[in-house]
Parts: structure tokens; sequence; C-alpha cells
């Protein structure tokens, strides 16, 4: 099935210049820092990723979870117009399922995916966008890469400005222009939300918590796009909730002046939270568990099943797990170093999986390098600066997260691009601490 039409090239590019014109007046803002123009240039790169993973989609896979989420959106488009109403916007995933497949262009396979609440909402997302573009596949595409770019953006500058502006290029390069980033954070999925999503939240807590600067417009969008990143990938989420948390121990601790007080609160704030976690939160996280393993196993002969009829492209196989505490303690070094550093060169099979291990191979070397660089003290450095360490929480958390559940190397680039932004902050920020602290002793 066609989902992109000679239609849809005709117009994109009216589209694109009608967004670049927009984002223009935005650049204005940053030229006294010098931003603008990683500014437009991270934009253009959305905007040709949105492109090339539509085309990707429909010329080389010929499927994918776009054209179910876009056939979803059609379909609320549809009833919403012949209603003239907005209350499917609004409607359950189970009554819009049910209500989809009894009509007549219901199918089984699109309905089973729009019974669930994270997959429903990237519909209903598409199926606001297309009453800005036609409802054409193409140009709300265009709409997602514009989401996704505006949240990385956000994170860009949240970045930078507590690296105090030292390194925009450096960091332009790794956390705007990275190829898995603009390239699969770009399509008509739940990625490209999930970026946006993520970059709008850390920098809505930012200026709300440090910078001190925030407004009501903050505070909404922090409320906003939280609530989409918990709906449709609670996991990260989680990271995020985490992340913070280890954050605001940290930073909260190093604004004390007394060295006792600093001890005091240590031992407080960890007692406390060892209790919560013991007490208040042990049933949930078995709850957990047990959802999370019966998931890794449906997944996982899901895969093998595929790997046996030979359609499951580059990925991993002959995972066990030991869902004890000491089982997933074990198992998380390993799940942590294939998300971040895999798949390896001589792992991929095909065009699409070159880049992804030219990435993770980049990647592996930049952090063998500081290792060295830094005489073994990395982490030292790491975790001396509350920044830092937030990423660098965040990073490892849903790293080992993306490992336990992902079995193909295609599925797990898509999934770890949240992370590379932060991965690279953390490489950025020790580095720039090693060579202050290396000044400074002359």
């Amino acid at each position: 099935m066609q989902f992109i039409s000679l239609i849809d090239f005709l117009i994109a590019p009216i589209y694109v210049f009608i967004l670049y014109l927009l984002i223009k007046s935005k650049a204005i803002k940053y030229r006294a820092d010098g931003l603008s123009k990683y500014f437009i240039t991270a934009f253009f790169l959305h905007m040709i990723g949105g492109i090339l993973y539509a085309m990707v989609i429909q010329y080389y896979y010929g499927y994918g979870d776009s054209f179910g989420f876009f056939l979803g959106s059609n379909f609320i488009t549809d009833i919403s117009k012949d209603e003239f109403t907005i209350k499917y916007f609004f409607t359950s995933s189970e009554q819009l399922s049910k209500l989809f497949l009894s009509s007549q262009t219901g199918n089984e396979v699109v309905g089973n995916v729009m019974d669930n609440d994270a997959n429903l909402m990237i519909m209903k997302i598409s199926a606001a966008f297309s009453f800005l573009s036609f409802n054409r596949y193409l140009i709300i595409t265009l709409f997602f890469s514009l989401f996704s770019f505006g949240g990385l953006w956000r994170l860009y500058t949240t970045f930078n400005e507590v690296l105090k502006n030292k390194t925009p290029s450096l960091l332009a390069i790794t956390v705007l222009y990275t190829p898995s980033i603009w390239f699969w954070g770009s399509g008509l999925i739940k990625d490209s939300i999930c970026m946006g999503c993520l970059g709008f939240t850390v920098n809505a807590l930012y200026k709300i918590f440090i910078s001190r600067k925030f407004s009501f417009t903050d505070i909404l969008i922090l409320v906003v796009c939280f609530y989409g990143l918990f709906v449709i990938k609670s996991y990260i989420a989680a990271a995020l909730i985490l992340a913070t948390f280890i954050f605001s121990i940290h930073y909260f601790i190093k604004t004390r002046n007394s060295v006792i007080e600093k001890w005091i609160y240590s031992i407080v704030i960890f007692t406390g939270g060892a209790l919560v976690i013991s007490f208040a939160l042990q049933s949930y996280i078995n709850t957990l568990i047990e959802d999370s393993k019966t998931a890794i196993d449906t997944f996982k002969n899901a895969y093998e099943n595929f790997e046996a009829a030979g359609e499951a492209g580059s990925g991993f196989s002959g995972k066990t797990f030991d869902f004890t505490t000491g089982g997933i303690i074990l198992r998380s070094p390993a799940n942590l170093f294939t998300t971040l550093y895999r798949p390896f060169l001589w792992e991929t099979r095909n065009i699409m999986m070159v880049f992804s291990g030219l990435e993770s191979f980049v990647a592996l070397i930049a952090f063998i390098y500081l290792l060295f660089k830094t005489r073994f003290k990395f982490f030292i450095y790491a975790f001396s600066d509350p920044f830092i360490l937030f990423a660098l929480t965040f990073v490892v958390i849903l790293s080992i997260t993306i490992g336990f559940t992902t079995f193909n190397f295609g599925t797990m680039v898509r999934y770890r691009i949240p992370v590379l932004p932060f991965y690279s902050f953390v490489l950025i920020g020790v580095y720039l601490k090693f060579r202050e602290q290396k000044a400074a002793l002359g």
C-alpha cells in the first residue's frame, strides 16, 4: 500500500519553506550567542530526516509502525469531520478500538494497535496535525520532525547553558547533528514525540528549578510534555524521575556550606530513600518486574521466530534472564554496553546498520580516550558535578532498560536515541572538568 504519493512530494517543499520562514524568525534571538547557524542547520537535518525516514519505510522496508499510526489517525480524522466534533480526541483506546473495528474500514491489525494508550496518543497527535497538512502522510511527518527538533534544540540550549557556552560547536555536532537522532527521531513514530517531550521537559525543569526564570508557559509545557512522555514510553519518564532525584540530592547537598550539615543531609536523604524503596515501592517494583518478564519473554519468542524464518535482520539472541535482584545486577553491565556500543561494525548486515555501527564505534573510542586522558578519573569528574551526574544516571538507567527489552539492533538504535544527547553531554562535561582542573594546577 502506497502512503506517499506524487502530491506529497509536490507540496512537501512548500511546507518546508513555510516552516523555514517560521524558524528563521525564531533564529534571530540566538544570533548574539552565535547559535543561530546551529539552529537552522538542525532544523533542515530534521526535515531531511523526516522525508528520508518516510521514504525508507515506504520504498525500502515496505512496512512499519508509522503506517499503522497513520491509518489510525485517518479514522479519528474522518469521524471527527463527519460528526463535526473533537470528542474522539479524548476517547479511550478501548472505545476507539471497538468503534474502529466495527467500522467499514476497520481491520484487526490496526484495531489491536489502536487498543493501546501509547499508540493511540501518537494517532491523536497525527490526527491533529492532519488538519494542517491536508491529511498527507509526508506532511504530517514533517510536523513530527518539527516537534522533535524543537525539543532537541531546547535540550541543546540547556546543555550549552550548563557548560557556559564553552564548546557550542562540539555540542552541536554530537547532540544536534548525530545521524541516528535526526533520522530515527524524525518520523511519524513514537520516538519523534518522545525526543521532543524529553527535551521540552528537561528544559522546563532547568528553567523552573535552576534558573528560576520560569513562567506559566514553562509549567504548562512541563506538565503536558512529561505526561506525553509517561503515556508513550513510561520507562523514559521513570529514568528521568530517578535521574532528577539523584540530581536533587547532589545539588542540594553541594549547596550546603557546612561539612557537618552536608553529612547529616546525606545520611537522612539516603536513609529515607532506602526506606521508601524498601517498603512503599517494593510491591510496585515486584509487579513491574513480573510484567517486564512477561513482555520480554514475548519479545524474545517473537524475535527467535523471525530469526528462524530468516527475517530478523541485524540482531542478537541467546539471552537468558534471572529476574532476581542479583540476576538483574549481574546482567546490567552487559545490557549497558550493548545499548551504548553495539552493533559492532562486523555485526551490521545492511547499510542502515552500518551508520549505527560507526556511531557506536565513535562513542566507544571517545569513552576509552577520555578514560585514559583523565587517568581513570572519569567517574570522579562525573560524580563531582550534579548536572553531569544527572545525565550519567539517565544514560545508565535508560540504557540498561533498553538492553533488557530489545533483541534486534534495528529496534535498539531507535530506542536509544534519547540516550545519545545525554551521553554526549557527559563526555563533553567530563572533558571540560578535566581541562579546567589541569589549567588550575598549571
